[in-house]
């Protein structure tokens, strides 16, 4: 099974490839974002990238 269908399942979208990519584009955005959070935290040095990465993951524009 791959992971478009899977994340479409979780989710429970219908089957719909650009729909399941588009959850699948989410969750890389957080899981990236969560990466540049704590990056910053063991480093303590970066503390725009905290609040870049903290902006980004509200999904304000």
């Amino acid at each position: 099974m791959s992971t478009v269908v899977a994340v479409g399942m979780m989710a429970n979208l219908p089957m719909d490839g650009r729909r399941a990519e588009a959850v699948v584009d989410v969750l890389a955005k957080a899981v990236e974002d969560a990466d540049l959070l704590r990056d910053a935290e063991l480093t303590n040095t970066q503390p725009a990238i905290v609040f870049r990465a903290a902006w980004r993951s509200t999904n304000w524009t």
